[in-house]
Parts: structure tokens; sequence; C-alpha cells
């Protein structure tokens, strides 16, 4: 059962990091189209910067979040002996 949720979390995060890759390069390169055809940047860029932001501040919380269950974890197995 374990192996199965942990499979399943991880190709959710492979999931949401491809379709983040993917919003960028659309919203970086509808930047170029508009500067180079508008004369500015338009929408796209601040849709960009925002969206950045929010992955990178959910993905550092993320992170810091399961190092301190992992570091929990690790002093629970010790306490019991394992």
């Amino acid at each position: 059962m374990w192996v199965k949720s942990e499979e399943k979390r991880k190709l959710a995060l492979l999931s949401a990091r491809n379709q983040m890759l993917f919003y960028m390069y659309v919203l970086v390169f509808w930047s170029i189209y508009d500067w180079i055809v508008e004369g500015y940047v338009g929408p796209a860029l601040i849709i960009f910067v925002v969206g950045l932001a929010v992955y990178y501040v959910s993905y550092i919380l993320y992170r810091r979040k399961n190092r301190h269950e992992a570091y929990d974890y690790q002093k629970e197995r010790q306490r019991s002996g394992n």
C-alpha cells in the first residue's frame, strides 16, 4: 500500500513540474513576441513572474516541511531502537 501511494505522489509532482515548465515556456515566448511586435511585454510577463513566485514559494515550503518530517521520522526510529 505504501509503495503505491509513494508512486502516485511522485507522479503528481512530476506532472506538476512538467505543467509549470510548459506554462513557463509559453509565457516567455508570448512575452518575447509581444515585445518584438508590439513594443511592450504585456500581461504575459506579469503572469509569468507571479506564477514563478508561487511555484518557488510552494517548492521551498514543501521542501522545508519534508525535511522536518524526515528528521522527525529518523528521531522516532532511533528512539524505538530500529
